[in-house]
C-alpha cells in the first residue's frame, strides 16, 4: 500500500509540473501576440528555449516596417546578477538585443524564490512598465544604452505550505476495531499519524486468502484470516510516518503456534515475523494493506524411507474425496491409502513422486527410498596380526588406550548397506569372505563415527585403516580382520548404545626397527659402540621416528644414520614408511672447536684477545675491557659497527646465541672505547710561578698558567693531586683549592695525595687552584703631628685573587710562621719593629719563615713609611689711618694657616714696612726665628705680606707756594 501511495504521489506531481508547463506555453504564445508577457515571477521552462530560438531568428528576418521602410536598429545591453533572465518575444536574451525604431519591449523571468528589486536603464532611470507587466524603452538612438536588473530572496510558495503543514498536529495513536471475528488493535507514537487520522477495516478478500496460502507452503485458503487496514486524513489514504505496532485477536489464534503475518503489498507477500500471545498476535509494519495469518501449519513434502520399511504422509484435511497415486517411480515404492493418509513402503532404492488429490486440487510428495542400514562397532583386537600384544608405540599412534571386557580396544561405529550382507549367513562369526567386502569395509571405515564412544575418543585409527589385515578368503585365520554377529552382549563394551548386533575387530601389520650405535671407538658409556639405542614397533606404514634417548656423549655430535655398524651405506630413513624390520647404525664423532675472538675498538686493550672451546664441554672464560688513561669503557658489541650491545660490564662472558654454540663456528665481540673529553688539572694562578722542575708528568701546560692531564675523563672518574711543588719568588706554596662546585661538592682545599672524583657529566673542566702565602708590609704617609709611625705586616693568601676568607683563614692554618724581623738598611735585622716621628721618608724591610708541608720558605717584603712637614703660613699684619705727615707701620702677624705640635713655634717674627703720604705698600715678614726644640724640617712656614695704607684726610691742607727770584746773565754758546 505504501509503494500504491507513492505511486499516486509521483502521478500527482507529474500532472501538476504537466498544467505548469501548460500555461508557462500559454503564456508564451500570449507574450507574442501583444509584444510581451506578464511574468515577473514565473520561471521558463527548459523546454521553451527551443521555440524561444524559433521565433527570435523569424522576428530577425523582419528587416521593414509595413510601409515597406527600413527598420532601424539599435544595440541593448542587459545585465542580471544571475537570478533572472529577459525573454523577448518568448526568446531568452543572453547579454544584447536589438531596440527596433527606437524601441525595445522585453520580460524579466526570474528564479523561484526571487522577486525583481529594480530594472535601470543607463544605471540610474526606472524602465516603466506596461499594464501586462512587460517593460519598455522608448527613444533609443545609439548602441550604447544599458540596462541592469537586480533581485530579491522572497519566501516560495512551496516553502509556506511546507510550514504550514509542520504546523499539523501528530499526537500519539490509539485504535481498536473488529471486522470478520479479527480485532485489531493499533498503536503508534507522536509524529507518526495527523490528527483525525481514521481506519478503515476490511475482511480479505478470497483472491487475498490464495495469495497468503500460497505463500505458506501447503496452506488451506480457509484457514487464513486477517484483515484490510486502510488509513485516511481528510478523504483521502495516507500511509505512516514511522512505525506502527498491531495486534490481531482470534479465538483460532490461540491454537495454533504462528510466528509469521503475511503482508500483501503491490501484488506480492511478504513475511513479517510476528509474537504470539495466547490468542493474540503482534508485529510491526509502516505501510498497510491486507495483513493475513495461516493456521494451517507448513507441510512436509519430502520423505526418506529405507528399503522394507515404511513411512506416513499426511495429507491436506478436506471434507472432499481423497486419491493417491504414484506418478513416477512406481518401481520404487507401493502406496497404502486410507483418506487423507498414505502408508509408503521401500521397495528399491531410488525416488518417487506420489500424488495427493481431495476434491479438486492436489498435492504432491516425493519419496526417497535408500538402502537399508546396519551398525557395526568398530574395536581394535588386543593382537596384531602376528598375534602379538601391541607395543607401546603402536597403542600412541593409534591412540588407543582403553580396552572393553574382552580386551578389546573400542574405536568408533560405522553403518553399512544391508546390501553388504546379500547372501551372506547375518549370524556368522565371519561376515568378510572377498576383497569385495574389505573394499566395503575399509570405505565404510573412512566415516568412522566416534560420538558413541565412552573411551578412546581421540583415537587415530582412520590413518591407519590401510595397514589393517582383512579376512578375504573366507575364515582365513584368526590372525586377521573379523567382522561378526554378536551372540550375546556384555555390560561394559566402551559404547552408550549396548544394541548394536554387529563388531568389527580390526588386526594391524607392524614391524620393528633397531637403532644401535655403530664403531664410533667410544669404549665406555651408553655410546659404546653396538650399544642398542631403541627398538621400536610401529603399525606397518607408520612413519619412521627419530630414536629415543640417544645419548650423545657431551663433546660428541650425531652425524648420521648407516646401514652398517662401518658406515660405509648412508641411511636416511627417518620420515618414510616403515615396511619391513630394520637394523640402523648411529655415527658419533668429537665436536669441531668454537672460536671466540675479542677486538679492542678505540684507545683501550682487552685481557684475552681469542679462545677455543667445545661447543659442549667447553667453558667460555671470557676478556676484559681495559680503557687506557683518558678513554672510557662504552660495552661489548656482536657486530663491528658497535650497534649491538651486548654488555656494559668490563668483564665479559659471552652466552651461546640463541642457547648454542655452533660447532665449528667462529664469534667476534668488540669491546668499544671512547676518548674521554672532560679535563682536570691544575692552575698556578701567579703569572711568575713556574714549577720546580720539569712539568709535571702526564701534565700539559693548556693555557696561561693552567697545566690539564694529557687524557680525558668521565663523570665518576678521579686522580691523585700530584706531589711536585709549583714556587714562585717572595711566595710559599700552601696547596691546591677545589672550588665550590655545588651543594654536594663545597669547596676544599687539596694536598699532595688526596683523590679528587670528577663530577661533570659533561666535558667541563675541573682545576685546582694554586694557593699562594705571600708576607704583606703595609706602610703609610702623614703629616708629622708628633706621634710615633711605623709599618704593618700580614701573612696574605692569594692575595687579589678574590678568594674567599673562609678559605684564606684555613690555608692560614696550614702555616707554620716563624719570627719577622725588620730592618732599614737590609743588613741588620731586628725583631723590633722600627717607628718614625719627624718628617722624612723611611723604608722598612720585613722578612719571615713559613713552613708548610715541612717546606720552608722565607717571605718578603718592604713598606715606607712617609711623613710629611706640617704647613705653617704666617702672614703680616695690615694697617690704615689716614694721613697725618708721620710714617704708619705694624710689626705683628698672625699664623693662617696651620699650627704647630705641642710646644712647638716661633721664637720671632721680623716685620718690615712703613706708609707716610696718602698710598699703599706691603708689610712684609722679613724673617722668623723659631723656638728652641722646634726642628725646621718637620714645617714648612710660608709667609704672607700684610697692606700698610694712608688715605686722605677729611680736612684739606692750605699750603702757600712761594717762588723764589733770581738773576742770571745770558750766555750765548
Amino acid at each position: 500500500m505504501r509503494r500504491k501511495e507513492r505511486a499516486k504521489r509521483f502521478l500527482a506531481l507529474l500532472l501538476a509540473f504537466t498544467m505548469i508547463f501548460t500555461s508557462s506555453s500559454m503564456n508564451v504564445l500570449a507574450a507574442t501576440i501583444v509584444g510581451g508577457y506578464k511574468n515577473s515571477n514565473k520561471q521558463t521552462e527548459a523546454g521553451d528555449d527551443t521555440q524561444a530560438e524559433t521565433q527570435a531568428s523569424e522576428t530577425q528576418a523582419a528587416e521593414t516596417n509595413e510601409d515597406g521602410s527600413e527598420v532601424r536598429q539599435n544595440t541593448v545591453t542587459f545585465a542580471t546578477d544571475g537570478h533572472a533572465h529577459i525573454v523577448i518575444n518568448g526568446a531568452t536574451v543572453d547579454s544584447t538585443a536589438n531596440a527596433k525604431d527606437g524601441k525595445i519591449v522585453f520580460d524579466v523571468v526570474v528564479e523561484n524564490g526571487y522577486a525583481v528589486e529594480s530594472v535601470l536603464v543607463d544605471k540610474s532611470i526606472p524602465a516603466r512598465t506596461q499594464e501586462d507587466g512587460s517593460y519598455i524603452i522608448e527613444g533609443i538612438l545609439t548602441d550604447e544604452t544599458t540596462v541592469d536588473v537586480t533581485t530579491v530572496a522572497v519566501e516560495t510558495e512551496s516553502e509556506s505550505e511546507t510550514e504550514s503543514e509542520t504546523e499539523v498536529a501528530k499526537p500519539a495513536f490509539d485504535f481498536s476495531g473488529t471486522e470478520d471475528g479479527v480485532t485489531a488493535t493499533i498503536k503508534a507514537d507522536e509524529g507518526v499519524f495527523p490528527a483525525g487520522t481514521k481506519v478503515d477495516l476490511k475482511a480479505l478478500t478470497d483472491a487475498d486468502r490464495e495469495m497468503i496460502a500460497a505463500a505458506a507452503a501447503g496452506a488451506n485458503p480457509e484457514d487464513v484470516i486477517g484483515l484490510d487496514i486502510t488509513f485516511t486524513y481528510e478523504g483521502k489514504e495516507i500511509q505512516p510516518e514511522g512505525n506502527v505496532s498491531v495486534s490481531f485477536a482470534a479465538a483460532e489464534i490461540a491454537t495454533a503456534e504462528v510466528d509469521t503475518v503475511y503482508h500483501i503489498d503491490n501484488g506480492a507477500v511478504e513475511e513479517v515475523t510476528a509474537s504470539q500471545e495466547g490468542e493474540s498476535l503482534g508485529f510491526t509494519s509502516d505501510s498497510f494493506s491486507p495483513f493475513g495469518i495461516s493456521l494451517t501449519a507448513a507441510k512436509n513434502t519430502e520423505y526418506t524411507v529405507e528399503v522394507g520399511k515404511t513411512v506416513t504422509i499426511e495429507g491436506t484435511t478436506s471434507k472432499w474425496s481423497h486419491s493417491w497415486s504414484v506418478i513416477q517411480g512406481n518401481e520404487f515404492v507401493t502406496v497404502k491409502a486410507n483418506k487423507d493418509k498414505a502408508v509408503v513402503t521401500g521397495k528399491a532404492e531410488g525416488t518417487a513422486t506420489i500424488q495427493h488429490q481431495y476434491g479438486a486440487k492436489k498435492e504432491n510428495y516425493t519419496v526417497t527410498v535408500t538402502p537399508g542400514k546396519v551398525r557395526v562397532y568398530v574395536y581394535v583386537n588386543s593382537k596384531d596380526e602376528m598375534d602379538k600384544p601391541y607395543s607401546q608405540e603402536a597403542l600412541d599412534l593409534l591412540q588407543v588406550e582403553y580396552v572393553d571386557q574382552n580386551g578389546y580396544f573400542p574405536a568408533g561405529e560405522i553403518t553399512l548397506d544391508s546390501s553388504y550382507f546379500n547372501g551372506k549367513d547375518r549370524k556368522s562369526s565371519s561376515l568378510i569372505n572377498s576383497t569385495s567386502d574389505w573394499n566395503k569395509l575399509q570405505a565404510a571405515l573412512g566415516t568412522l563415527d566416534k560420538s558413541k564412544l565412552q573411551v578412546n575418543k581421540n583415537n587415530q585409527i582412520s590413518n591407519y585403516i590401510s595397514q589393517a589385515v582383512g579376512d578375504t578368503n573366507k575364515r582365513f585365520g584368526s590372525q586377521c580382520t573379523t567382522l561378526g554377529y554378536w551372540v550375546g552382549h556384555g555390560t561394559s563394551y566402551g559404547f552408550t548404545d549396548q544394541t548394536v548386533e554387529y563388531h568389527l575387530d580390526l588386526r594391524f601389520r607392524t614391524n620393528r626397527i633397531i637403532f644401535k650405535t655403530g664403531n664410533n671407538d667410544i669404549k665406555t658409556g651408553a655410546a659404546t659402540d653396538g650399544n642398542e639405542v631403541d627398538n621400536r614397533v610401529y603399525i606397518t606404514g607408520s612413519e619412521i621416528q627419530e630414536p629415543r634417548n640417544v645419548n650423545i656423549p657431551n663433546g660428541y655430535k650425531f652425524v648420521g644414520y648407516y646401514q652398517d655398524a662401518d658406515f660405509k651405506t648412508p641411511w636416511n630413513g627417518i620420515g618414510t614408511a616403515l615396511t619391513a624390520d630394520q637394523t640402523v647404525y648411529l655415527k658419533i664423532a668429537p665436536m669441531k672447536d668454537v672460536t671466540v675472538y675479542y677486538v679492542p675498538v678505540g684507545n683501550g686493550t682487552v685481557t684475552l684477545d681469542s679462545e677455543h672451546f667445545n661447543p659442549k664441554t667447553g667453558k667460555v672464560l671470557g676478556s676484559e675491557a681495559k680503557p687506557a688513561l683518558g678513554s672510557g669503557f662504552v660495552g661489548w658489541y656482536s657486530d663491528k659497527e658497535c650497534k649491538n650491545l651486548v654488555s656494559d660490564d668490563k668483564k665479559f662472558s659471552p652466552a651461546a646465541p640463541d642457547d648454542e654454540w655452533k660447532e665449528g663456528d667462529s664469534y667476534t665481540y668488540y669491546a668499544k672505547f671512547t676518548e674521554k673529553t672532560g679535563r682536570a688539572g691544575y692552575n698556578l694562578v701567579l703569572a711568575s710561578a713556574m714549577w720546580n722542575g720539569n712539568i709535571p708528568q702526564n701534565l700539559k701546560n693548556t693555557e696561561a698558567q693552567k697545566y690539564h692531564y694529557t687524557y680525558g675523563f668521565a663523570k665518576d672518574d678521579t686522580f691523585t693531586v700530584i706531589s711536585d711543588v709549583p714556587i714562585a719568588q717572595g711566595y710559599a706554596f700552601i696547596g691546591w683549592h677545589d672550588k665550590d662546585r655545588g651543594a654536594d661538592h663545597p669547596s676544599a682545599i687539596r694536598n699532595a695525595g688526596d683523590k679528587v672524583t670528577y663530577i661533570y657529566k659533561d666535558s667541563k673542566d675541573y682545576t685546582l687552584d694554586a694557593l699562594w702565602a705571600s708576607l704583606n708590609a703595609t706602610g703609610g704617609t702623614w703629616v708629622y703631628d708628633g706621634t710615633k709611625r711605623s709599618i704593618t705586616t700580614d701573612i696574605n693568601i692569594n692575595e687579589g685573587t678574590g678568594l674567599a676568607k673562609e678559605y684564606a683563614d684555613q690555608a692560614k692554618e696550614l702555616i707554620t710562621a716563624g719570627d719577622l724581623l725588620y730592618s732599614t738598611d737590609k743588613e741588620h735585622w731586628s725583631t723590633t719593629k722600627p717607628e718614625f716621628i719627624d718628617v722624612g721618608e723611611y723604608t722598612v724591610y720585613v722578612k719571615e719563615d713559613v713552613t708548610v708541608g715541612g717546606r720552608t720558605t722565607t717571605l718578603t717584603g718592604e713598606a715606607t713609611v712617609t711623613i710629611n712637614p706640617v704647613e705653617i703660613e704666617i702672614t703680616a699684619k695690615s694697617a690704615e689711618k689716614q694721613y697725618d705727615g708721620t710714617a704708619l707701620t705694624n710689626s705683628g702677624y698672625d699664623i693662617t694657616k696651620g699650627s704647630f705640635i705641642g710646644e712647638d713655634g716661633f721664637a720671632s717674627v721680623a716685620v718690615k714696612g712703613s706708609q707716610t703720604i696718602v698710598g699703599e705698600s706691603d708689610n712684609t715678614i722679613t724673617g722668623y726665628e723659631l723656638k728652641k726644640g722646634t726642628k725646621s724640617q718637620n714645617y714648612t712656614i710660608t709667609t704672607k705680606k700684610g697692606k700698610l695704607k694712608v688715605t686722605d684726610r677729611d680736612t684739606k691742607y692750605e699750603v702757600t707756594v712761594v717762588a723764589k727770584s733770581t738773576t742770571a746773565t745770558y750766555d750765548v754758546v
